[in-house]
């Protein structure tokens, strides 16, 4: 059996409903293994010929996470466990849960985190989401999102694993950077994030979506193109 049937997009490797032992993780050997899939669209309907690379990793948040949201990597369990969304300004990302899920994850259950390739991530989920919850600092764009733009970690407001809202974005959603802002920073600005986001890029945007589309629903396809690969 290949890798790449142990766990196929859309799929998580208990399901939706079979028990899991939250307590005495089983498994554990499927944590971290790679993944080479083709690229396709939310109907598994092929959108290029180039690949996507993913791992199977864990959900240990505590709760259900859901598809196309940053998430960031458990200390000490790196391409293995995630312990939550990506909540951090400008901060490291670890990959994009499985956008081919329509359930979610569940804690305990081990899933697809893409890492590399064409993938579909959710946007801001208000207007004021495109300027980030870092508003008015010179290295976050503010505006729509547009072919080309690069994406960073957006700080995570709301808890759990909502994914709606009307006043604030929550965890695990992704803003886009402003280059020319982003050169000029300091060391010496009291975030101290902009050279920060130098390193934590996470992908170029092959779409454009408008502040008008911030609904659940909407998702902008990314080329992940900086996350570290397992």
């Amino acid at each position: 059996m290949s890798d790449a049937s142990i766990i196929a997009p859309g799929t998580t490797y208990f399901g939706p409903s079979n028990t899991i032992d939250t307590t005495n993780y089983k498994k554990t050997s499927l944590e971290g293994q790679p993944h080479i899939l083709p690229d396709q669209d939310l109907s598994f309907v092929l959108r290029s010929g180039a690949k996507v690379y993913a791992v199977a990793a864990r959900n240990v948040s505590g709760i259900t996470l859901m598809p196309g949201l940053a998430v960031r990597w458990q200390a000490a369990y790196r391409f293995r466990r995630f312990d939550g969304y990506s909540d951090t300004l400008g901060g490291a990302v670890g990959g994009i849960i499985d956008p081919n899920l329509t359930a979610g994850v569940r804690h305990g259950d081990i899933c697809l985190i893409y890492v590399h390739g064409p993938c579909l991530v959710r946007v801001p989920l208000t207007a004021a989401g495109f300027n980030s919850s870092g508003s008015g600092v010179a290295w976050v764009k503010g505006g729509t999102i547009v072919d080309g733009d690069i994406l960073m970690a957006q700080t995570g407001v709301l808890t759990g694993n909502t994914v709606s809202g009307t006043t604030a974005d929550g965890g695990g959603h992704l803003c886009a950077w402003n280059a020319t802002g982003g050169m000029t920073c300091t060391l010496t600005e009291s975030t101290s994030v902009g050279p920060s986001m130098i390193i934590n890029k996470v992908g170029r945007v092959m779409s454009a979506l408008t502040t008008a589309e911030t609904t659940q629903s909407q998702r902008v396809l990314v080329s992940l193109e900086w996350l570290p690969m397992p």
